[in-house]
């Protein structure tokens, strides 16, 4: 069995951007669906049904990554504009989604003006913001009043057994305190209850917060293998780890894995929290 590709230096820096553009391709090929699993009751709780209620709403997927979030709200009849760090992200999206606009920027520092949009979503993309008070309030400003927000997160550790499978491996075999101290640098909050308050302090009401059952059915070990090595935080985790250390690491995650393969293959469950919120 091949070993995956461990980033390299540059791709482990804190230059986001950097690590996004080099992941692109990979990203999608093996994140990509689960990530789009979310997609659909995400736009569900912010109003942009699949029966018309997104007609010609002004829709901003932010850290769009391949285009899911506003490809699909281009579907349903919203004006959808993707917003994404990483131009080759933006280039993915663009050939993906091309009834939705695609642009480059940054989620904290959004390039709109004031009031610009109807609904502001983002799919997995909060997590990765180093100031996610910061990007909050950005969506905020340039919500219309009356507007909606909504964000997907990965679930809590004790509901994601991806985050487990790659956690247990690095603690068995790895430095995990060297990659924890690296992702703290990089990103901002993991856990869903961290951003409740966050969203009330940046002038948000109405909070929900709701769960959607995800599948993840990988078709061999290498695929188990390169999604966590092509993975945001699972690649933080992994990257740091010493080359004498990487087999026994992979072979701790396809032994975490071999819990859910059945006669048919793997079949992983997955959960993603979902929360919304108004402007009022």
């Amino acid at each position: 069995m091949k070993n995956p590709k461990a980033p390299t230096p540059s791709e482990t820096s804190p230059s986001v951007k950097a690590g996004w553009n080099a992941r692109a391709e990979s990203y999608s090929k093996y994140k990509g669906n689960i990530s789009i699993q979310a997609v659909r009751p995400l736009l569900d709780a912010v109003g942009i049904d699949a029966h018309g209620a997104g007609d010609g709403q002004r829709v901003l997927d932010v850290a769009t990554g391949p285009g899911y979030g506003a490809g699909e709200a281009a579907l349903r009849g919203a004006q959808a504009t993707g917003l994404d760090i990483s131009a080759a992200m933006v280039a993915l999206a663009s050939q993906n989604f091309p009834k939705a606009i695609f642009t480059e920027g940054d989620g904290q520092d959004l390039p709109f003006p004031d009031e610009n949009f109807d609904v502001v979503i983002s799919n997995f993309g909060m997590a990765q913001m180093a100031d996610p008070a910061r990007a909050i309030g950005e969506a905020h400003r340039v919500l219309s009043p009356g507007g909606r927000y909504g964000f997907a997160l990965r679930a809590e550790m004790g509901k994601d057994y991806n985050k487990q499978m790659v956690h247990s491996a690095v603690r068995a075999h790895g430095n995990i305190d060297l990659a924890l101290s690296r992702i703290a640098q990089e990103t901002g909050l993991h856990e869903p209850g961290e951003y409740e308050p966050l969203l009330a302090r940046g002038g948000f009401a109405k909070i929900e917060i709701s769960e959607v059952t995800m599948i993840w059915q990988p078709k061999t070990d290498q695929e188990i293998l390169d999604s966590a090595y092509s993975g945001s935080r699972s690649s933080m985790l992994l990257g740091p780890q010493p080359p004498e250390a990487r087999e026994k690491i992979n072979q701790a995650m396809l032994d975490f894995a071999a819990q859910f393969k059945t006669a048919e293959g793997y079949k992983i469950l997955r959960f993603a929290t979902i929360l919304t919120a108004w402007k009022e």
